[in-house]
């Protein structure tokens, strides 16, 4: 089990998951010191429990080493950003500064803020017809029974009836 971890901790630096891969080798280290005391272990295993042990510890160092140079570099960059920004402030926000900005002239010159930010704007006004319920709509009684009464053949055989269907 411990060669197992150890590898899954080099595995874990090759990805640069630095205290992912610390953490694998300390537990790495605890199972080489459960292993010492097992004596069923072959003795071929037994003989490379004290060199599995230097490597975990030096590539142990060498994860840690490498997350602390990971946070030094983070904090340098974050250190070397400019606060003011005018770069980050687009054109359009600052027409009344002049300021020689070279990335104008390149690929993506900063105009305006895309996208915009978002305003709130009123829904639309609900109109309620109160009206309606007055309304006196006109009887269509009439128009409805003038079909019934003709005697025409009825359904979808009345309306394909002139184009060879349904007429014998």
């Amino acid at each position: 089990i411990s060669f197992r971890s150890y590898y899954i901790a080099l595995a874990f630096i090759v990805n640069q998951k630095w205290a992912e891969a610390m953490a694998v080798f300390q537990r790495s280290l605890q199972y080489v010191a459960q292993a010492r005391q097992n004596t069923n272990l072959k003795k071929t295993l037994m003989s490379e429990l004290p060199k599995l042990e230097q490597a975990i510890e030096s590539k142990q160092f060498v994860a840690h080493a490498n997350s602390i140079l990971e946070t030094e570099l983070a904090t340098e960059k974050l250190s070397g950003m400019e606060v003011n920004g005018s770069k980050s402030v687009p054109l359009l926000e600052r027409l009344d500064q002049y300021y020689e900005d070279s990335d104008m002239l390149k690929g993506k010159p900063n105009l305006v803020t895309f996208p915009p930010e978002f305003t709130p704007i009123p829904c639309k006004p609900l109109f309620y017809d109160i009206a309606l319920n007055h309304v006196e709509f006109p009887s269509l009684d009439h128009k409805l029974d003038s079909g019934s009464g003709s005697g025409a053949a009825g359904g979808l055989s009345g309306w394909l009836g002139g184009w060879g269907w349904g007429k014998k």
